[in-house]
């Protein structure tokens, strides 16, 4: 199931997820497969379920705590430099990141230099609860790895479909 996170204060749209099963309360089915219980989906603070609308130009998307709402771009203050918003960036779950390690037969590699790596590298892999592509953690481990950063975008993207 796709989340949309929210910023804590504003409601503004930061990026999209994908929201875990919960390990008390997976999918029950019968002996021939029809589904006795749906699944319940983790949901963490500041995301939603409901999909943001397109994006405009000049426009900000926010939830207002129900629904989601366009507002203006603040305006530019004199002197200060244009920036353009940050596009969406690819992102997934630490088990679909070790899932599509699994898939490509990465597992052993990324563990032994996980094992040989920095202590920050070490608390990253093991705790991190988000995998985005432009994170430093992700970037420094696809480069000891071998990966690009557009290698380590398309993997992270990839491991998002699992």
């Amino acid at each position: 199931m796709n989340i949309y996170n929210t910023h804590p204060v504003t409601g503004e749209y930061i990026g999209q997820g994908v929201a875990q099963v919960s390990p008390l309360e997976p999918e029950v089915r019968d002996e021939s497969g029809a589904v006795i219980r749906e699944a319940v989906y983790l949901v963490p603070a500041h995301a939603v379920t409901v999909a943001p609308p397109v994006a405009k130009p000049g426009k900000r998307r926010h939830w207002n705590g129900a629904a989601w709402e366009y507002r203006d771009e603040p305006a530019s203050v004199p002197g200060q430099s244009e920036q353009a918003p940050e596009p969406d960036v690819p992102q997934c779950s630490p088990w679909q990141v070790r899932k599509g390690f699994n898939a490509r037969g990465m597992r052993a590699e990324v563990e032994q230099y996980v094992a040989a790596a920095s202590q920050e590298v070490r608390d990253g892999y093991e705790f991190a609860t988000v995998w985005k592509a432009n994170d430093p953690f992700v970037l420094e481990a696809g480069a000891g790895l071998g990966m690009t950063p557009q290698q380590v975008a398309e993997f992270v993207a990839w491991c998002a479909t699992l």
